[in-house]
């Protein structure tokens, strides 16, 4: 099994991934950005974790379409003025981001040092929900 360094990992090697390491909510163009990178986050670790057999791997088109729901998610609930629409969609982020909850669980998983991994996957989704909980309350104080 070849090495991969938690650098890698971590997206340290790619422009803007501090992004993925900062706190607290993100604005419009940090949330497109964040995203982007957690495609990365997410095909880095199968190709360094998925190597220990098909049952780790079978997972990785179900955690890519996660994400792919999660982005459109955020961009109907910031683009739908019907409110019936707008609070479905709410509901349906929050559902989708409790499952990303659960996959940020799995990414971490492996990694009982050093901690900081850990931390890394766990912060994706506090960011996210962070950014949620200031679309839905209207706080334009990121923007």
């Amino acid at each position: 099994m070849k090495a991969i360094s938690i650098s890698t990992l971590t997206c340290d090697d790619i422009g803007h991934s501090g992004i993925l390491r900062d706190r607290g909510a993100m604005n419009d163009v940090e949330l497109g950005l964040f995203l982007g990178l957690i495609r990365d986050v997410i095909d880095r670790w199968y190709e360094a974790i998925g190597e220990y057999g098909p049952p780790v791997y079978a997972r990785y088109h179900e955690h890519r379409l996660l994400l792919d729901g999660i982005i459109e998610l955020f961009d109907r609930i910031q683009t739908v003025d019907e409110p019936q629409e707008a609070f479905r969609y709410r509901r349906e982020l929050r559902q989708s981001l409790s499952q990303f909850k659960t996959l940020c669980d799995e990414l971490a998983m492996p990694f009982s040092s050093p901690h900081y991994v850990r931390e890394f996957y766990m912060n994706l989704h506090r960011r996210l929900v962070g950014t949620y909980e200031r679309i839905v309350e209207g706080d334009d104080e990121c923007q």
